[in-house]
Parts: structure tokens; sequence; C-alpha cells
């Protein structure tokens, strides 16, 4: 958890305002990832914040990486899940809805999408702003293709359009997981860069704009080969 960024939020809007050391920024909005614990490997968690556009690019803001949390068990990814909630006001987590039991346990879980008791209890919520703060789970594009999520994000990373916060990409390059090549296309991938393409397929499906872009035949705007799967930017 980054506890050098502060974020507050609005009741009816998904804009956040984030403070760090270094200033104000605004969000448009702060969606999440979820990738399910596949033992041995852990479950993963992460937030990307939508920076608000500028006039030249109305559409899609920039996008920056700015937490993420990893958990061996369910229970962990959930208490993970509520806490990067909370602390960045995030109104929307990506997740594979082929594993209906966590789905349905997330989709119900008090402190995330519900309130059912009293949650300013610091040890068991220290990021809690109020029960007006809630999120929904949902259905990630591609979930059953990791290889799309992984090719947005790995385009996105070299074409700047997405950014990782510092203390964020030096914890991945520790780990081994950044930087992130088309040879991991080949291998298997990492928990936070399953959650992390989640995030960058749901925007890539529906950019921001007057309407929400619909996207009902990806055989259109996908291209398979043996290795992976590409894409392409479309208008919407």
């Amino acid at each position: 958890m980054n506890k050098g960024i502060e974020t507050s939020g609005y009741r009816t809007s998904e804009t956040v305002i984030a403070r760090t050391g270094k200033g104000k920024y605004d969000f448009r909005r702060m969606w999440g990832g979820i990738a399910w614990p596949e033992f041995p490997k852990p479950g993963a968690v992460c937030v990307v914040g939508e920076f608000m556009p500028n006039k030249e690019n109305v559409g899609l803001g920039q996008l920056v990486l700015l937490d993420k949390g990893e958990e061996k068990t369910i229970d962990g990814l959930l208490r993970e899940t509520i806490n990067l909630k909370d602390h960045y006001c995030a109104k929307r987590f990506y997740v594979d809805e082929r594993n209906e039991g966590w789905m349905e346990t997330f989709k119900r879980a008090d402190g995330l999408t519900r309130y059912e008791k009293e949650h300013d209890d610091k040890k068991f919520f220290p990021y809690f702003k109020g029960e007006w703060l809630l999120a929904f789970i949902t259905e990630a594009p591609q979930a059953d293709n990791p290889e799309f999520g992984l090719q947005i994000v790995s385009d996105w990373l070299n074409d700047k359009k997405l950014l990782v916060e510092k203390g964020v990409k030096e914890a991945l390059e520790a780990e081994g997981v950044f930087p992130v090549t088309q040879d991991r296309l080949k291998e298997d991938i990492p928990p936070v860069i399953k959650a992390l393409g989640f995030v960058l397929a749901a925007y890539f499906k529906k950019p921001f704009s007057g309407h929400e872009g619909q996207i009902t035949n990806w055989d259109n705007h996908i291209k398979k080969d043996k290795d992976y799967g590409e894409y392409r930017e479309v208008t919407v």
C-alpha cells in the first residue's frame, strides 16, 4: 500500500483527487483488476487511475498504475482489495468471472460492494472513508485470453499511454516482473500483470466518451496467431 498517496472521491462520481509529495492530481476514474490465486502463484489486485484528459485527447486520459498487492489466499486477497478500494476510492474491479464461487464472494463482500455493519474499526478497515464508497465487481473483457491484456500492457507501456508509480515500478523490477517484453507472451503471466491486463482490456473496450463505446464483435478487432493475440485501436 502506497501510504504516500492521499485520495478523496465523490459519492455520485468516479472522479478522484489524489495528493502526493509532488502535488495534486485529478483523476477521472479509478479502476482495479483482480487475478485469482492459482497455487503456487498468489492472487493479485491492482489499481489504475486515469488522469483527466486534455483538450487534444478528450476520449482517454493517460493511465497510471498506482498500487498493487498480492495474497496467497482468497480471504487475504479480498481484504487487500477492500483496502485498495478505500484508499484510492476505486469504483470498479475487473475479474475473471469463470470462477463463479469467488466471483460471488467478492460481489457480496461486506466492505467492498455493500455494508452491513460498522466499518470505522481502523484495525480491520484502516482506509475506510464512508459507506458511500462502494465498488462494482465486473467481468473482465477477454478474461479467457490473458495474452490479449498482456499485449496491451506491453504496447501501452512502450507508447507511454501507461505510466507506473515509482515505488510500484521499483517493486516490480525487483520481483523480476518488469520490464514487460514480448517474450512474456510465451511464458506464464505474473498475477499482477494479469490483473493489470484486465483493467487495460476494459479501457480498450469501453473508453470514456459522451456515450459508452460498445464492441459487439471481437473477431473484427482481434487477430490471433499461434503465439499471442494482437489488437488494434478502434474508433467508438
